[in-house]
């Protein structure tokens, strides 16, 4: 039997937000902003994800491309959680539309943190996420 030479590369890739994304709660929060929608979240919950840019990501990406590197897993993130409590105070500061929050009930086995590491990444590249603060605020001007 013949071995086939292939090398890859696993990017992990943190949650994903920005213009044109739909899935997500930051991308969902936007449009139910601009529809005029409450905002999701879970009752007595208050969930820690890592939010990465899709600007950041493309960019990422395209700078990984021209790295040579082969059978490793590659976290693609910002390695800062960050509160849904935390995003909606952003939206609230905003004061872009009155913000109602609907609160549900969160599935069982429910994960409250999820944060990936980019020190690898951050050694591979030149890697510097932009803040949720500033994109946020530049997305809901853009966007609602």
């Amino acid at each position: 039997s013949r071995q086939k030479n292939s090398k890859f590369v696993n990017y992990r890739i943190s949650n994903v937000y920005g213009s044109g994304m739909h899935q997500g709660f930051i991308n969902e929060s936007i449009t139910n902003l601009k529809n005029g929608e409450p905002l999701t979240i879970f009752k007595e919950l208050d969930l820690i994800r890592d939010y990465v840019l899709i600007d950041d990501l493309i960019s990422g990406l395209i700078d990984l491309r021209s790295h040579e590197s082969s059978d490793e897993v590659l976290n693609i993130s910002t390695g800062r959680g960050v509160a849904i409590s935390e995003i909606t105070t952003h939206l609230q500061d905003l004061r872009v539309k009155d913000l109602e929050l609907l609160e549900i009930s969160a599935p069982e086995n429910t994960i409250l943190r999820s944060v990936l590491s980019c020190e690898k990444l951050k050694e591979t590249i030149s890697w510097k996420p932009q803040g949720i603060e500033e994109t946020l605020h530049r997305l809901v001007k853009e966007l609602v």
